[in-house]
């Protein structure tokens, strides 16, 4: 779970540094990331939004799109969306495997105000 989350921390093409499991998280986030970028419909609600978010409309879109698998989980995975944001707040930190110290401050954020139990809702999505 961390490893995908990590690639938006994580610049450049060396991933030397990390483990093979967390470069397949931070390849995988860019594969998906560059899919969803390049998608027709992605370039059109860009467009459409640019003119009232014009510093944040890659960000508005991926919270949306976050908000729309939320709302549809039970459809993508087997586990219920609650389990499986309990099971990611119960991941032991471990600090050595992921060296970004703004990662573990977003992060601890992230759980702190329980950002993920409320992406499914629209307080969630206005939240963030």
């Amino acid at each position: 779970m961390y490893p995908n989350l990590f690639g938006d921390f994580v610049k450049g093409s060396d991933l030397s540094l990390y483990t093979e499991r967390i470069q397949k998280g931070i390849l995988l986030h860019r594969k998906i990331d560059d899919y969803i970028d390049r998608h027709p419909i992605t370039l059109e609600l860009a467009h459409f939004l640019y003119p009232k978010l014009p510093k944040i409309t890659g960000i508005a879109i991926d919270l949306y799109f976050d908000h729309l698998l939320a709302i549809h989980w039970n459809k993508y995975h087997a586990t219920p969306l609650k389990n499986f944001i309990a099971k990611f707040n119960s991941i032991e930190e471990d600090h050595s495997l992921f060296p970004n110290e703004h990662f573990w401050i977003v992060m601890g954020k992230m759980k702190a105000g329980e950002w993920l139990n409320h992406s499914d809702t629209m307080y969630g999505l206005t939240k963030s």
